[in-house]
């Protein structure tokens, strides 16, 4: 059995996905028995334990994930748009189909992501495939003020800035995979465990991007990155035809740019699949929603902090002793937003 310790802080929203994501990787290799948590500590620190596995076998598992190799070489895939720009298909999102005035991109976008799908489907592929539809699609169907809206189909949880055109997939994730790909596993396990802080794509300076807005700018290591990146697994969307996609976690769940994130802490071993219950409740929702609104909201007041009790009783039954909230930053022009989620406050759920 092997438990790797993540380097990070409580406070640092890419130490929560990381973690997740170091979970989902583990138990999509080495099958059912891993567990993950948060020490109960004056310091708190992040873990995953492996049964049944070495140290160097769960790098090994990183370097597996970020290989794209068929069926999962879809990060390689690109389509050309009447428009005349060449992008990822699979980027949530983009600004490349204009369906009015060019209705078979739409086709050409679907078939291509078909293709991809069925080709998982028929591997088997359950992990790839849920990471997949968190990471949500252009929504084409999205209409506001006869505007299309395309970027309401993406998770939050995706905010890569997109200045001079770029997108998730071409010009973040796969060169992620690219580049943690060919590390040897004790460079893996070194930047996971916060032993080294190797930001290749970043080019480690101060206003690297390479978290990609889970911290606000400076170096990342790129293999506690990938990991992270695939913790957008554990926050599948609530997909909605007329209203934004939810993103759990998010608050509040109807804007395009939320303010907040709330993310819960178990202090006793959980499963991956326990913890992704908890991310999706309406326990964690509500008491997000009470969190932010109890203050200013004086006429409702007394039922927002019972809500909250019953939230902070609820989650404190599955483990998770304390939850963090982070504050989300806009940045950005108006043209090209960028989110990056601030420092987090810890709050506990028991008294």
């Amino acid at each position: 059995m092997t438990t790797v310790t993540l380097g990070g802080s409580i406070h640092s929203a890419l130490t929560h996905f990381a973690l997740l994501g170091l979970a989902e990787i583990a138990e999509s290799t080495f099958g059912a028995g891993v567990t993950l948590g948060w020490s109960d500590a004056a310091v708190p620190r992040a873990w995953v334990e492996v049964p049944g596995a070495s140290e160097d076998e769960v790098a090994q598992a990183v370097l597996d994930a970020a290989r794209t190799e068929s069926p999962r070489d879809w990060p390689s895939v690109r389509l050309t748009y009447a428009s005349g720009a060449t992008v990822s298909p699979f980027s949530p999102r983009i600004k490349a189909i204009d369906t009015d005035k060019h209705p078979n991109d739409w086709e050409k976008h679907q078939a291509e992501r078909h293709i991809v799908f069925d080709a998982l489907l028929e591997a088997g592929d359950w992990t790839e495939l849920r990471w997949l539809d968190a990471l949500g699609e252009a929504s084409y169907w999205h209409v506001a003020n006869n505007v299309r809206q395309p970027d309401r189909g993406a998770s939050r949880w995706e905010m890569v800035s997109r200045q001079h055109g770029r997108e998730f997939v071409s010009n973040r994730y796969s060169l992620i995979c690219k580049e943690v790909a060919r590390w040897p596993k004790k460079q893996v396990i070194d930047g996971v465990t916060g032993v080294q802080v190797r930001d290749v794509i970043g080019k480690q300076k101060t206003a690297s991007r390479s978290s990609t807005g889970l911290t606000p700018p400076g170096p990342a290591d790129n293999a506690l990155v990938f990991c992270a990146l695939r913790g957008i697994a554990a926050f599948p969307l609530a997909h909605r035809v007329e209203e934004i996609n939810a993103t759990p976690g998010a608050w509040p769940a109807t804007v395009l740019h939320p303010k907040s994130m709330l993310l819960p802490v178990p202090t006793a071993p959980v499963t991956p699949a326990r913890l992704r219950s908890v991310l999706v409740s309406s326990q964690l929702a509500d008491l997000h929603t009470a969190m932010m609104t109890i203050d200013s909201d004086q006429e409702n007041r007394k039922s927002l902090a019972l809500e909250a009790d019953a939230a902070r009783a609820w989650l404190a039954a599955r483990m998770c002793r304390a939850v963090v909230r982070f504050p989300i930053l806009k940045a950005g022009s108006d043209s090209a937003p960028e989110r990056q989620v601030l420092e987090g406050e810890v709050h506990l759920n028991v008294r």
